[in-house]
């Protein structure tokens, strides 16, 4: 029997649809960790423990203590005033015989102060920048983070420190006799500098508007820390030492610094994710950057490290120009969006995120969103 050829073969390469677009692949970690060893391969990447609902587990003491930039910012600020001022007093104790002693007097001062100044302030730097990382249960975090934050607050220190004594110089001519109004001047002025240089230097390495930000609660704490300083110094100068001065004062210069740099964060934030459910209830992170990593590695800008069930790197929130925010789940890893499985989703305002046991939400300013958003329907 002959063989009709003109049948038609069908195969299974004929059935399969184009391929779907993929979503974008998750970011490389943070540029601020890029000379740690890179993330393992995503299908390395598993979580230790299935998602369980999303059910709270209690948070943690610490996850409270450290929930958001303005008590990090008050407890670091005040932490690295006090600290930083008792290293700084051993600076003057075991003065080295070299100092700057062939240089002018004027310049001598101005030196050693931007030396006392870049102690106190690494101190401070160090305080705040760390403090999220070890709050999270991730002390390579905290220390990364707060190494950075030292050679910030170092650097705003002695430039602000230098600058400070010649403006006390100008100011105030060198008469002892001075007008107690220029004598405020002057202060606030110098620490006014130091907290917007601190400031400016902690939000370097999270963009732009970090950066504002600390610049904006940096002049403002400063400048205030800089007005208690004088009148502690005025009130009690009679009355006390030196250095217990100056623990009051810088104590509360830093607190201010901390606490105004939190609060400005606090109050112009636009889009940011909170941790309402899971062992880090309470904790926040605003989305200052246009990839933030959540996962459970010390590298990702929220660490879940205390949720087995999250992966190393378990997600990415990708923020676009247009003020549109979108989540990406690693492969393998599973996330919830309102209780749904998803593999990338465009997130809305109240929107609840689950991974692992924990569950974090969603939230964003009106005049953040973009025309389009919400309303328009998710491209995903």
């Amino acid at each position: 029997m002959a063989e009709n050829t003109d049948k038609i073969v069908i195969t299974a390469d004929d059935l399969a649809g184009p391929d779907p677009t993929p979503p974008p692949p998750l970011a490389t970690p943070p540029q601020g960790y890029a000379a740690s060893s890179p993330l393992p391969a995503l299908s390395q990447m598993q979580p230790t423990a299935a998602y369980t609902g999303g059910s709270p587990t209690g948070s943690s003491a610490l996850a409270k203590f450290g929930a958001n930039a303005l008590i990090i910012g008050l407890i670091g600020g005040a932490i690295g005033g006090f600290l930083g001022t008792l290293l700084g007093e051993l600076v003057y104790i075991f003065e080295p015989e070299w100092t700057f002693s062939n240089l002018p007097s004027g310049m001598e001062l101005a030196l050693w102060s931007g030396v006392w100044v870049m102690v106190v302030g690494s101190v401070i730097g160090f305080a705040l920048t760390s403090l999220d990382g070890f709050t999270s249960g991730s002390p390579q975090k905290g220390l990364i983070d707060g190494l950075k934050g030292a050679g910030a607050g170092a650097a705003a220190g002695f430039i602000g420190g230098f600058v400070a004594q010649i403006i006390f110089s100008e100011l105030l001519s060198d008469n002892m006799d001075v007008d107690k109004g220029e004598l405020y001047l002057a202060r606030i002025l110098a620490w006014g500098i130091f907290g917007l240089l601190l400031g400016l230097g902690i939000g370097a390495p999270f963009g732009s508007k970090r950066m504002v930000y600390g610049l904006l609660g940096g002049l403002a704490g400063g400048a205030a820390g800089g007005l208690v300083f004088e009148l502690v110094g005025q009130t009690f100068s009679s009355n006390g030492s030196g250095i217990v001065l100056r623990l009051i004062g810088l104590t509360i210069t830093g607190l201010g610094i901390g606490g105004a740099i939190g609060l400005v964060e606090r109050a112009f934030k636009d889009s940011w994710l909170a941790v309402v459910g899971g062992p880090m209830t309470g904790k926040e992170i605003i989305l200052y950057k246009p990839v933030t990593l959540v996962g459970s590695d010390y590298r990702c800008d929220l660490v879940l490290v205390k949720d087995p069930g999250v992966a190393l790197q378990h997600m990415s929130i990708n923020r676009e120009p247009s003020g549109a925010v979108s989540l990406y789940a690693a492969p393998g890893a599973t996330v919830l969006v309102n209780g749904a499985p998803v593999q990338s989703h465009r997130l809305r305002p109240g929107d609840q995120i689950g991974i692992g046991s924990s569950t974090l939400t969603f939230q964003q300013r009106e005049s953040t969103q973009s025309p389009s958003y919400p309303g328009a329907p998710s491209p995903y």
